[in-house]
């Protein structure tokens, strides 16, 4: 663990958090979030509950307030508050901040998605890292994706 300029504290890097996220996610996660020995102490933002509408599914993710999946699949992710997937959108291995919306025909594994963004129709992240970098986005030392805070992420 170390601290930069600002007193804050960061543990390994986007691999860790990539990999810590992930656990989460599991069946029987090393740091259980419900169980009462955890509890969270944060302040949280009103927002509508989630919904699945359209033929939305998730699987095996934790989806925050405000989110709406309509018509796309989120399968091992975590979905932070106000997020937007939009039809035929598949949503792989992934953590997304809040307030992103992803348009319909998206494909989307294994990224760590920052705040605001916007992913447009048709894009895929994650499968072609040489046009992942051409849009702006980083890649870690295993290959995870991470798109900048309020990017627009266009086809190639």
């Amino acid at each position: 663990m170390s601290t930069g300029d600002t007193g804050n504290y960061t543990v390994g890097g986007v691999d860790l958090y990539f990999e810590a996220s992930m656990d989460l996610v599991d069946v029987d996660p090393l740091f259980n979030l419900y169980g009462e020995k955890w509890p969270f102490r944060t302040l949280q933002r009103q927002l509508p509950s989630s919904k699945c509408i359209i033929g939305g599914s998730t699987h095996e993710s934790i989806v925050s307030d405000g989110c709406i999946i309509s018509g796309g699949t989120v399968r091992n992710s975590i979905l932070s508050p106000n997020i937007v997937i939009e039809r035929d959108a598949l949503i792989e291995e992934s953590v997304i901040f809040d307030d992103v919306v992803i348009e319909p025909n998206v494909r989307l594994r294994r990224a760590i998605v920052d705040k605001g963004a916007l992913i447009e129709s048709g894009t895929s992240i994650g499968y072609d890292f040489d046009a992942d970098v051409r849009r702006g986005c980083t890649m870690s030392e295993t290959g995870i994706v991470v798109v900048p805070k309020a990017a627009v992420i266009r086809p190639i």
